[in-house]
């Protein structure tokens, strides 16, 4: 999920109010996916089974999360229940200061180490895939900020990522996944960064679990445009990108992105010019009222949906690459369950017509799937059986 700073995010909403209106359409329009020998599209045409749907377990082991409920805020009675509501992964975003040891990279933090190998065996005993995602920045990372900027941190980065590998070297290649980054977006004197560091950490993970799917991705927040921009050399990786689309309405309320944001409430989907007007009358904020009426005039809805995402599904035709999608989800609190589960559903839906595996944003937080009864304890899972259907489970 992105944590953007303001100016991130005003270039991000003046870049959509510059894009250009996307064609309606209702269905997506029939490709060959063919991939060249040897490639992993060739090995998966329609995708990985195990990375067709799966679920987000953010905070247990993010930069933030207290190490003292690491062996306790998910266990074989959640992986049994994210098993039986028809996900067939999880994603476990860990913030890197939880394993990373800089002084020696090629020890992991051996208290967080064990409580992962714990987690990581009962969700495959559940039945349930596991994408490791060990570089899960939170907000201004040190870790990035030195992988972007000092060329001497990269063999660190890449003891890291060797010792992860090795410890899950063992686990099957059609079970366990390894991402090579969350979100990359630091500034740099060197812009090429990116590709630079994400290229040496393949080929790190490589020599040690050379038969294991690798999740690569695009800097500017691992955004769908950015993805677009690149041309991509490898083809034996899982290109992934994240997806929120349109920010206004996803993560309406949520002021930690900017302060207007905070104003944003109560958003309708599909969009239209009219049925915005309430909501932008009750901003209460001038700049967050013109957001909200302009995501009234860009007419969202299911078909505007599957012709934004049919744009990378292009892409990935094009270049005989895979393309998987790990994050999309809207932030709940200031929106109804209607719009929040007919939006959702408007994206599997486009996702799954383009044969594109997906991981919604998340399973039991702002953006969550679940509640609890006694949110204290995190007891009494109540599921959201209208967000069950929307996602087709």
């Amino acid at each position: 999920m992105r944590l953007f700073t303001l100016s991130v995010a005003a270039i991000i909403l003046l870049s959509q109010c510059q894009s250009p209106e996307i064609a309606q359409q209702t269905e997506p329009q029939a490709s060959a996916r063919v991939g060249a020998p040897g490639t992993l599209l060739a090995q998966y045409p329609t995708g990985i089974p195990a990375l067709k749907k799966g679920i987000n377990l953010s905070n247990w082991f993010g930069s933030g999360s207290s190490p003292a409920q690491f062996t306790t805020r998910f266990t074989s009675t959640a992986f049994a229940q994210i098993k039986a509501q028809g996900f067939l992964h999880v994603r476990i975003p860990i913030g890197p200061n939880q394993l990373f040891q800089e002084a020696t990279p090629s020890l992991l933090k051996p208290a967080t180490l064990s409580a992962l190998n714990t987690g990581v065996n009962g969700l495959l005993a559940a039945g349930l895939a596991v994408i490791i995602d060990p570089i899960h920045a939170s907000g201004d990372s040190d870790f990035e900020q030195k992988l972007a900027n000092d060329p001497a941190f990269l063999p660190k980065a890449q003891a890291y990522w060797r010792a992860i590998a090795t410890n899950f070297k063992a686990k099957p290649n059609t079970q366990v996944f390894f991402e090579v980054m969350n979100e990359p977006h630091m500034a740099s004197t060197n812009p090429a960064w990116y590709k630079t560091a994400q290229d040496s950490l393949i080929s790190a993970i490589r020599s040690v679990v050379p038969n294991h799917v690798i999740i690569a991705t695009a800097p500017d927040w691992s955004s769908m445009d950015a993805l677009l921009a690149v041309t991509p050399t490898n083809k034996n990786v899982l290109w992934n990108f994240h997806y929120y689309s349109p920010m206004v309405f996803t993560h309406q309320g949520a002021d930690w992105i900017t302060p207007t944001f905070g104003f944003i409430k109560n958003l309708p989907y599909p969009s239209t010019p009219t049925n915005v007007q309430s909501a932008a009358n009750a901003a209460g904020d001038a700049t967050a009222k013109q957001w909200m009426l302009y995501y009234g005039t860009e007419n969202w809805n299911a078909a505007k949906i599957m012709a934004d995402l049919g744009r990378i599904n292009t892409w990935a035709i094009t270049n005989g690459v895979l393309v998987s999608c790990n994050e999309f989800g809207v932030y709940k609190t200031y929106v109804a369950n209607t719009p929040r589960c007919a939006y959702l559903g408007d994206v599997r839906k486009a996702l799954e017509a383009y044969q594109i595996g997906w991981s919604m944003w998340e399973y039991d937080e702002g953006f969550g799937y679940i509640t609890y009864k006694n949110a204290t304890t995190r007891t009494g899972v109540q599921i959201n059986t209208t967000l069950k259907t929307a996602l087709g489970l």
